[in-house]
């Protein structure tokens, strides 16, 4: 069973008050988890992957605006 559910999203850059789409693929790299425990959606809409999922299940990780990403 996957462990983590990697949701890509928008945030709004805390250093140059841009809007950035971060990717599933990326926050993998960003928090280091492996990629074969993670279940990807590229963002809260994709219902695609997202329809039936127990979210309580997972560990959910997503884009964070002030760029931490530690579990």
């Amino acid at each position: 069973m996957k462990k983590y559910l990697v949701v890509g999203g928008i945030i709004f850059s805390r250093t140059d008050g841009d809007m950035h789409y971060i990717s599933p693929k990326k926050l993998i790299r960003l928090y280091g988890v492996p990629r074969n425990e993670c279940r990807v959606a590229m963002d809260w809409n994709d219902k695609a992957r997202l329809l039936g999922l127990d979210l309580s299940k997972f560990i959910i990780l997503e884009p964070d605006y002030q760029g931490k990403y530690a579990l």
